[in-house]
């Protein structure tokens, strides 16, 4: 198995994932409560660890002039971060995976990549549900 540095749009994807997820917590902390630009540097530095889980110290060399930057997204409209869900979901599978390696698998991290994944698919499934006609013409009760 190999290890990668998630590119930037892949943990802005996360971060904008998380903060739409209310139950999913780091080291029982609530995710909503960070900051974007913490939230990335964490998962920045999950990643990294695996990175140094796997390739020791020459891991060192693949992140040096690397780091987490918000791109931005705050002033984009509720369609466009609709179409962005099944990428960030996407971007988490990655995440996960590539942040499996030695105990990195076994942090407060990972587990939160793990909930947020399951929290993530979660919240698609029901948005998609509450927009079908079907689902809003079948009876209450």
């Amino acid at each position: 198995m190999s290890s990668f540095l998630v590119s930037n749009e892949c943990l802005n994807l996360v971060v904008m994932a998380a903060l739409e997820c209310s139950k999913t917590r780091w080291d029982h902390r609530k995710v909503t409560t960070f900051e974007r630009n913490e939230l990335g540097n964490r998962l920045f530095d999950l990643n990294v660890a695996a990175l140094n889980e796997r390739y020791g110290a020459d891991a060192t060399d693949m992140v040096r002039n690397s780091g987490y930057q918000h791109l931005g997204w705050d002033h984009l409209s509720s369609q466009h971060m609709k179409s962005k869900r099944l990428p960030a979901l996407k971007a988490i599978r990655c995440l996960i995976y590539q942040c499996c390696e030695g105990d990195v698998a076994d942090s407060p991290g990972y587990q939160f990549l793990e909930d947020l994944a399951d929290e993530y698919v979660l919240r698609i499934l029901v948005m998609e549900l509450e927009s079908d006609p079907k689902y809003r013409d079948a009876p209450w009760g």
